[in-house]
């Protein structure tokens, strides 16, 4: 079975790469909100652009009121397994040796915001469960690969999901330096109220 996810990982790995470019090329930042761009234009076309790949790949698709949206594979449950990740950017910024919307391939590696955090990590996801459903890989839930659009300032998608679905039963979060780093830390508001002092 190993040698067959290799050789499939080989052959579609071109595919990625294109994949991962044409995402990139899109500057998914947040912009002035509408009721249609709920994040503006940027995310919204991003988050079209992933879902279509994903459909490009076979997957069945959701787009949820263009803030969130997810491939999934597996039969239809109300539990399954969740991978989450993002398709917004923080500012492009300056100081790029490399056009940061290019995509441009040096040194081996590939130049352009979103391509570690967080488009390449869950487009790595995408293509990983492509393999697992091509070679017929069975799993014990269907699986859901989740694109937010507003990771970068507040998770508003990811709100909204859950208004929307039931939350998964088991997932990650395929972040940055995917997979030596595949989870964010949770975060808190804490206030501490001394009555009697």
């Amino acid at each position: 079975m190993k040698e067959q996810i290799y050789k499939k990982t080989e052959q579609i790995f071109p595919e990625l790469i294109e994949a991962l470019r044409e995402l990139v090329a899109i500057e998914s930042v947040e912009g002035e909100s509408s009721p249609s761009e709920p994040y503006g234009p940027g995310p919204k076309q991003a988050l079209e652009k992933v879902l279509e790949i994903s459909e490009r790949l076979g997957f069945e698709t959701q787009n949820i009121d263009n803030q969130i949206g997810y491939a999934s594979h597996g039969p239809k449950d109300d539990e399954y397994y969740g991978i989450f990740g993002h398709v917004d950017v923080v500012p492009l910024g300056e100081g790029w040796t490399y056009d940061p919307l290019g995509g441009e391939i040096a040194n081996n590696k590939i130049y352009g915001r979103g391509v570690l955090d967080n488009k390449g990590p869950i487009l790595a996801n995408l293509f990983a469960l492509y393999i697992l459903k091509e070679l017929n890989i069975s799993l014990p839930k269907p699986v859901r690969i989740v694109f937010g659009t507003n990771e970068e300032s507040g998770f508003g998608c990811v709100k909204h999901y859950l208004t929307k679905e039931n939350p998964p039963i088991f997932g990650w979060t395929p972040d940055n330096k995917w997979p030596v780093i595949y989870g964010e830390r949770g975060r808190a508001v804490i206030e501490v109220i001394d009555e009697g002092n």
